[in-house]
């Protein structure tokens, strides 16, 4: 990434006269030039499909190579050898009359293409229907949504997959990663250091006679080999102010969400208003677009934006508001959409009440994380941004959702319990063991089954007990050919074998989505039935629940039932539960718990005199009130005893693990710039393919910066993933100094454990040493193979999870499921002995 720099004209005007800006001289760095003016499309007419002999058996053969360094052009109708019962061939196709590649044998394999270009330029790379792209050897997401070249306009929109990439000189090499059984390629020119890509906008409605003051977002593209900052985008309107927001920097050679700002007095008729943008540094203009926003009645379904704790990004969730201003407090619905549904879409199913705000978080994506992971959090987010800004009932929130959605409703009612009055899902599938594979349930490997156990709080059968006090309404098609209506039997067996209350209504010859009345509203989600169910029910205050049951996995996703909190566990990722009575006679909680190593109750709702406590038939009689309204209790060699408040040091809801804990704290990317420039670039790829695949996967925007920009006291608060080790990442001394996995070029060590190697990937999270919240994540390696193997594991993605710590080595190639070379959880006092770890 040299920094000379060359000349290239740019010169453009802005038509509004209030957003025009001097045209000038622009900057690249010599090692992109500028595409000719000549450029052509690059016309494909045929493709290689990597063929396998078991479609169902598949080691990644491309990774395989791509990691050995052994990687050849492959060639139409030739044998590539696996193992001996592994192979595949490569197959020619054609595309279809409008550029499409289409097939059976396009569903999880490569597809590869060549591309010759008469010098080195950057262009634009717009890809449909694959998962990644390798770009002469570098990872770059793919857009695995679009299989069309157009969507209805009420329908979620996928046409924003483009992004810079440099062409060499002569032959370049590309890999599709390609999922869905349909792959279109296309090439567009970038002549401009950094450009707007407007098609994947996150933007707000503007009600009529509110002041305007919205934040939005849209994409830039940076074209060059270095990070651009100090950019600022300008929103003009007639009717608005000029407004001008200095947006983060955009690393090199890829595409950013950067926020914008519009703001000027009350709009008084409904429309469409078009607001124009201008991309400038200091006075050069770079690029110029047009952003249409919804100008809305206040009473109609419309969209809202927040900026999200997770990343910083700005993301946006549907309101159908409650009809009725009479001052009171109103309900709250919080209706969850299924896959591929917009939630303005989702929001809008629901005729409008008079009692209730419907309101619909996004899940980060139409399809984002199947409201697990990041769009859990999504969800409570949202859940919280709509309490602030409407008079909402505390105890009148509901949660319902549909398909996806009722998963979401499902896994969301058991993990949050006390948030809910009742739960209401419709076609829902309880968990992806029971919808999607059960393969991963049949593993003997014990290293495999602590790795399933990284995935224990999606256990939904596991946390059922959370809603023992709750009435459950369920709703399936009785002919639901996407999620079978077994899904709501399977559940039903389990609410009655744990004596929970439900009521269950099954449409007679109903599909997926159905909608028989002509009522407003939707009926597979509006049913009249459910929101009289919903009308009954209340959210307990905490001084009337006499007994509390709860569940969960990890503390860090889910450590409270009301007054009752387990922050701490015996075996890490195992179910821990506690049940118990508060008894007011005699102000004593009584009761028993299964691997809690810490538990805490909340006081605040009751008197100040002294408590009594038995847990697991152990006595603590007259605890004295305490000054935090709230006390602690630790169990060591079988033994519980009152505790002071926890050291932040200590493993707690604030920060327990697993890897992706990281990543739910404002996190940075910091990539290592110490090795070599093979090391150097390889850190910064896979830190970048994260990035994108967080921006695919999950509408985010996170902060990518080198390990030289590193400064404690600027990223105090926030998460840090760390690309490389302690050989390559200068950012290691100042934040993994002390940590017991040790990291670098040629072995790597836990505790007093270490192995000799260059071809092992690791992943860990540890404690930030200048946070009492904050995590550390590592993505790296002992060498470069090492680090090139990181791109295996790609933790981005719901379903997928890692323990505390995890090194894989090259075996992941020779059968599926293979690979781990260690794997365990730290203890709770983030020490590896008092841990648990498995060697193989």
């Amino acid at each position: 990434m040299k920094k000379t720099l060359i000349f290239i004209g740019l010169c453009a005007l802005f038509m509004s006269t209030s957003c025009v800006h001097q045209a000038v001289v622009d900057e690249r760095p010599d090692t992109f030039v500028n595409n000719p003016p000549s450029f052509s499309e690059p016309q494909i007419n045929t493709m290689l499909v990597l063929e396998y002999k078991n479609r169902w058996n598949r080691i990644d053969l491309i990774e395989k190579m791509m990691v050995s360094g052994a990687w050849r052009e492959p060639v139409a109708e030739e044998f590539w050898k696996i193992s001996d019962t592994i192979g595949a061939v490569w197959k020619a196709i054609e595309p279809d009359s409008t550029g499409w590649f289409s097939g059976r044998n396009l569903r999880g394999t490569y597809v590869y293409f060549s591309v010759n270009s008469p010098s080195e330029q950057v262009v634009l790379l717009e890809t449909m229907g694959n998962r990644m792209t390798y770009v002469n050897g570098e990872p770059r997401i793919g857009n695995p949504y679009q299989n069309t070249d157009t969507q209805e306009p009420w329908a979620p929109q996928y046409n924003y997959g483009k992004l810079p990439v440099i062409l060499k000189k002569g032959t370049n090499h590309l890999f599709f990663n390609v999922n869905r059984g349909r792959l279109k390629v296309k090439f567009h020119p970038m002549n401009e250091i950094a450009k707007f890509n407007v098609n994947d906008p996150t933007l707000p409605d503007i009600l009529i006679e509110e002041p305007v003051s919205h934040y939005g977002a849209v994409l830039v593209m940076n074209g060059t080999g270095e990070p651009l900052s100090g950019l600022k985008i300008e929103s003009c309107h007639e009717k608005l102010k000029p407004t001008i927001v200095m947006i983060p920097a955009i690393p090199p050679m890829t595409a950013r969400k950067v926020p914008f700002k519009i703001e000027g007095p009350a709009l008084m008729v409904k429309g469409d208003l078009t607001v124009q943008l201008t991309l400038t540094s200091g006075d050069i203009l770079l690029d110029q677009a047009e952003v249409k926003f919804n100008v809305k009645n206040p009473k109609e379904t419309h969209k809202r934006t927040f900026f999200s704790q997770i990343d910083g990004s700005l993301q946006y969730y549907a309101v159908n508001p409650a009809q009725k201003d009479d001052g009171k407090e109103k309900a709250l619905v919080l209706s969850v959409h299924g896959a591929s549904v917009e939630a303005i879409n989702q929001a809008g199913s629901y005729a409008g009440k008079d009692w209730a705000y419907i309101v619909s978080p996004t899940n980060r994506r139409p399809y984002g994380y199947d409201w697990e992971d990041w769009g859990r959090i999504d969800a409570i987010e949202v859940l919280a941004e709509a309490k602030k800004n409407y008079k909402i009932d505390d105890e009148k929130i509901y949660l319902t959702g549909h398909s996806m959605g009722g998963h979401g409703t499902w896994y969301l009612g058991v993990t949050y319990p006390d948030k809910w009055a009742t739960i209401g899902p419709s076609a829902g599938w309880i968990s992806y063991w029971t919808y999607v594979s059960h393969r991963m349930q049949s593993h003997t490997d014990e290293l495999w089954k602590m790795m399933r156990r990284s995935s224990r709080p999606t256990d939904t059968y596991g946390l059922v007990d959370n809603i023992a006090d709750k009435g459950i309404y369920i709703i399936h098609g009785a002919d639901d050919d996407v999620v079978k209506a077994d899904q709501a039997h399977q559940m039903i067996d389990t609410l009655k074998a744990h004596g929970i209350n439900y009521k269950y209504h099954e449409e007679p010859g109903a599909g997926h989505w159905w909608d028989h009345s002509d009522e407003p509203g939707t009926d597979c989600v509006d049913w009249p039935e459910l929101f009289d169910y919903f009308s009954k029910c209340i959210i307990p205050a905490d001084e009337v629940v006499r007994d509390i049951q709860f569940t969960t996995a990890n503390p860090a996703v889910s450590a409270w039932n009301k007054w009752l909190g387990i922050e701490a566990q015996d075996k890490q990722l195992e179910l821990s539960k506690a049940k118990f009575r508060w008894n007011p006679g005699s102000r004593s909680f009584q009761g028993m718990t299964e691997n809690v190593a810490r538990l805490s109750f909340k006081l605040g709702h009751l008197s100040q005199d002294s408590v009594a406590f038995e847990i697991d038939g152990q006595i603590f009689s007259k605890v004295a009130y305490p000054a935090e309204k709230q006390v602690w209790f630790a169990r060591d060699d079988g033994k519980w005893a009152q505790v002071a408040k926890p050291d932040c040091e200590l493993k707690g809801p604030h920060r327990y693990g697993t890897l992706k804990d990281a990543y739910n704290h404002r996190f940075v990317f910091v990539y290592g710039t110490l090795g070599d420039d093979t090391e150097d670039q390889l850190n910064y790829n896979k830190a970048r393919f994260d990035a994108e695949t967080f921006w695919m996967q999950g509408n985010g925007a996170m902060d990518i910066v080198p390990d030289t920009e590193y400064v404690a006291e600027k990223y105090r608060d926030r998460s840090i993933i760390l690309f490389g080790n302690a050989s390559t990442n200068s950012a290691w001394e100042k934040l993994l100094a002390h940590s017991p996995v040790q990291l670098k070029n040629g072995s790597v060590k836990v505790g007093d454990k270490e192995i000799q190697s260059e071809s092992l990937a690791c992943f860990f999270v540890y404690p930030k040493p200048d946070s009492e919240n904050n995590l550390v994540a590592v993505v790296g390696g002992t060498g470069k193979k090492g680090m090139k193997l990181t791109q295996l594991r790609d933790f981005m993605y719901p379903f997928t999870n890692s323990p505390d710590f995890v090194l894989f080595n090259e075996t992941r190639f020779e059968m599926e499921n293979s690979g781990i070379e260690a794997t365990g959880f730290f203890g709770n006092d983030w020490s590896v002995e008092k841990g648990e770890f498995l060697w193989r």
